[in-house]
C-alpha cells in the first residue's frame, strides 16, 4: 500500500466517522429531549463486573454518553494521523488507522433505544450485535497487527491483503459467538460464559501486542516504542472501561484512559517517524 493510496484510505475514513459522529450525536439529542424515560432493562449491566454491589450508583445517561464518545474520538484520531503522518510510510499507523475506524461502528449501538427494536424483528438487534462483536475484535487484532507486521520487510505490499484478512477472522468470529437473545441491552451481553472468554481472548491479544512493542523497542533499539507500548495499553484499558461505561465514575476513568492512550501512542509514533 502506498502513501498516496493509504492517505486516501483515511480520507474516507474521516467522512464516515463524520456521518458516524452527526448520527449519534442527533440520536442521542432526541432520545435525551424524549419525555418517555428509558426501560431500565435496556441499559442493564454487563455480566462482565459480576459483583454488582462494588459498582459505582448506576445510571443510564452515561452509557448514551459513552458510545457517542466513540465515533469523535475515531474521527480526532483519524484527523491527527491524516495530517501528522500524510507524509510517512508506516505501518503500524496504517493498521491502528483501520482499529480507529473500527470504534465508529459502537455508535450503531445507539438503535437499539432509537427505534424499539426489542418491540419489532430480533433480525435486527442480533445484526446490530454482529457488527459491534466483529468492531471489538477487529479493534484488538489491528492493534496486534500493527507491531507484528511491521517487522516483516516487505510489510508495505502485504497491508492491504492483512487487512482483508483480519476483517474477516473477525467476521467469522464474530458469526460463531453465541449470543443472549433474551437480555435486550445495548451493552449486548453475551451468552453466560462466552462473554467473559471473548473478552479474556481479547484481553491477551492486547497484552501480547504490548509485550511486543516492548521488545521490539528493546531489540531494534527503539525506546519510542516502549511509549507507543504503554500508550496502547492505556487505550485498550480505557476501552474495556467505556464498553461497560455504565457510572460517571467508569465513564470519566475510561474516558481519560482512552483519550491519553491515543494521543501518547499517536504522538511517540510520530516522534520515531520524524527522525527517519
Amino acid at each position: 500500500m502506498t502513501i498516496a493510496t493509504r492517505n486516501r484510505f483515511i480520507t474516507v475514513s474521516v467522512l464516515f466517522s463524520i456521518l458516524a459522529v452527526l448520527a449519534s450525536g442527533t440520536i442521542v439529542v432526541r432520545l435525551l429531549l424524549d419525555n418517555t424515560p428509558p426501560d431500565p432493562a435496556l441499559f442493564r449491566r454487563s455480566t462482565l463486573a459480576g459483583l454488582h454491589e462494588l459498582y459505582p450508583p448506576y445510571n443510564h445517561l452515561p452509557v448514551l454518553f459513552s458510545i457517542v464518545l466513540f465515533p469523535f474520538i475515531s474521527l480526532s484520531g483519524l484527523l491527527y494521523i491524516l495530517f501528522g503522518f500524510e507524509k510517512t510510510q508506516s505501518t503500524e499507523i496504517t493498521f491502528f488507522a483501520t482499529g480507529i475506524l473500527a470504534l465508529s461502528l459502537e455508535s450503531v449501538r445507539l438503535l437499539v433505544p432509537l427505534y424499539e427494536l426489542w418491540n419489532h424483528s430480533s433480525f435486527y438487534l442480533l445484526a446490530i450485535t454482529r457488527v459491534i462483536i466483529f468492531s471489538r475484535i477487529f479493534v484488538v487484532l489491528s492493534f496486534l497487527c500493527s507491531i507484528l507486521i511491521a517487522t516483516i520487510q516487505t510489510a508495505a505490499q502485504q497491508i492491504a491483503g492483512t487487512i482483508f484478512i483480519l476483517m474477516f477472522i473477525a467476521f467469522s468470529l464474530a458469526n460463531r459467538i453465541p449470543l443472549n437473545t433474551e437480555t435486550i441491552s445495548v451493552l449486548y451481553v453475551l451468552q453466560f460464559g462466552h462473554e467473559g472468554m471473548l473478552y479474556l481472548v481479547l484481553a491477551l491479544f492486547g497484552l501480547t501486542a504490548i509485550l511486543s512493542y516492548f521488545f521490539q523497542g528493546k531489540t531494534r533499539g527503539i525506546p519510542e516504542y516502549y511509549g507507543a507500548g504503554t500508550g496502547g495499553g492505556t487505550f485498550l484499558c480505557g476501552y474495556a472501561l467505556l464498553l461497560i461505561s455504565d457510572a460517571w465514575l467508569i465513564l470519566a476513568a475510561g474516558s481519560i484512559l482512552f483519550v491519553f492512550g491515543i494521543r501518547a501512542y499517536l504522538r511517540n509514533m510520530h516522534r520515531y517517524y520524524m527522525w527517519q
